[in-house]
């Protein structure tokens, strides 16, 4: 059985966007029995289908450039949707990206984000392009974004495309999109 780790540090009490991803792949996965799940989260509580190890690194950057490299080291491999992959180490990493985060840099420069923000956006911007190289595949929900990672990364991405049943609907019924 494949042991598969699980970056589950964004699942929160209230957690919302990609705490929700989250706490949603982690119930999938268990119910599906299929892998030897080894999650590390920050609240553990919020994942009772699993025995979540406790996450504390603080702050974020420690988890993935120290912590992400520990728990590679545990799993065969390891699920994450972080694009600030460790630099070192060894390890197998299945990045889930949803959007490159240049978008979220420049909007965050546009709308004159703390400071604290713009820190770890100076961060990102340094370490994506070559961290998303140690991935060994990035998931993307769009074309767009494996177009984008394909054209600064080595990262080899992977998008799905789209369901047979999922397609636009006829304009004489009024609809936009069928599913």
């Amino acid at each position: 059985m494949i042991r598969l780790g699980i970056d589950a540090t964004s699942v929160a009490p209230d957690g919302k966007g990609i705490a929700r991803v989250q706490r949603g792949t982690v119930r999938a996965l268990a119910e599906l029995g299929r892998f030897e799940l080894v999650v590390y989260a920050r609240h553990p509580e919020e994942l009772p289908e699993v025995r979540a190890r406790l996450v504390t690194s603080r702050p974020t950057l420690a988890w993935e450039q120290v912590g992400l490299a520990r728990a590679a080291r545990e799993v065969d491999v390891l699920l994450t949707w972080t694009e600030r992959l460790p630099l070192l180490g060894a390890g197998r990493f299945v990045v889930w990206m949803f959007e490159p985060p240049t978008h979220r840099i420049e909007q965050n420069q546009r709308v004159g984000a703390r400071a604290w923000q713009r820190g770890s956006d100076a961060v990102t911007s340094l370490l994506w392009r070559r961290s998303l190289g140690r991935a060994a595949v990035v998931l993307t929900g769009l074309q767009a974004t494996a177009d984008a990672v394909r054209d600064v990364a080595t990262a080899r991405p992977l998008h799905p495309g789209l369901e047979a049943r999922f397609s636009p609907g006829s304009e004489r019924d009024g609809s936009v999109l069928h599913i």
